[in-house]
């Protein structure tokens, strides 16, 4: 091959490569730019959802442009451990990186979970550990007497919520939970309906196996 082809071949591959990355570029930009619309909407994470399942929902809800582009952008710049669970309140507005920001300090809500069995001063600690300003004593007083009427679940809590508020939430559900016992039905049995409450407590607080539950509860 002469000189003056191989040149010529050069200058056609360059070329190309020249357009095929100018392309590339063009396409990320506008992929990774933000939406036109300003309006914000209510965005909430699971707990343990994965990268790829909250950029396809940003993608589905109308806050990013593409999906894969978002997780790229996320695993490249090393933010996908940021991301916390919650509730947020996100603009198709933001850039990749102002998105990022907000998944990652924005809270509005936190999904806090109160297992089966604790007690109430275990309910104050745990929210403490999800960063709640509790008062371990005002929160001793809202809840004195109240072990077994706080519902264990998994909520997801305001950032801003209050010891009166959450005890309001923990007993309201537990409340509209219970609705459907059959009360009437406990009191001929000679059960009243707060043993019954302070004897459900007792044996999921002191037992560890749920197949024992049934054969602990008959024998109290």
């Amino acid at each position: 091959m002469s000189f003056g082809r191989r040149r010529g071949l050069f200058a056609v591959l360059f070329s190309f490569l020249f357009l095929f990355g100018g392309a590339v570029i063009f396409w990320w930009r506008w992929i990774s730019s933000p939406l036109p619309e300003t309006s914000q909407r209510l965005f909430v994470i699971q707990r343990g959802e994965s990268l790829d399942g909250i950029s396809r929902r940003l993608e589905k809800e109308g806050l990013i442009r593409n999906a894969f582009a978002f997780k790229i952008w996320m695993l490249v710049n090393e933010n996908s451990g940021a991301i916390q669970a919650g509730s947020f309140r996100l603009s198709p507005g933001l850039t990749f990186s102002q998105l990022a920001n907000q998944l990652g300090t924005g809270l509005l809500d936190v999904w806090v979970t109160f297992p089966e069995g604790w007690r109430a001063e275990q309910y104050a600690l745990r929210l403490q550990e999800e960063g709640f300003e509790i008062d371990l004593g005002f929160w001793q007083e809202l809840t004195e007497g109240k072990n077994g009427y706080l519902y264990p679940d998994t909520y997801l809590i305001p950032t801003d919520a209050g010891e009166e508020w959450i005890v309001a939430l923990l007993e309201n559900t537990f409340v509209e939970k219970t609705a459907k016992i059959n009360r009437a039905g406990l009191s001929r049995s000679g059960l009243s309906w707060e043993k019954v409450i302070v004897m459900a407590s007792l044996v999921q607080r002191e037992v560890s196996q749920d197949s024992d539950l049934p054969l602990v509860a008959g024998v109290m």
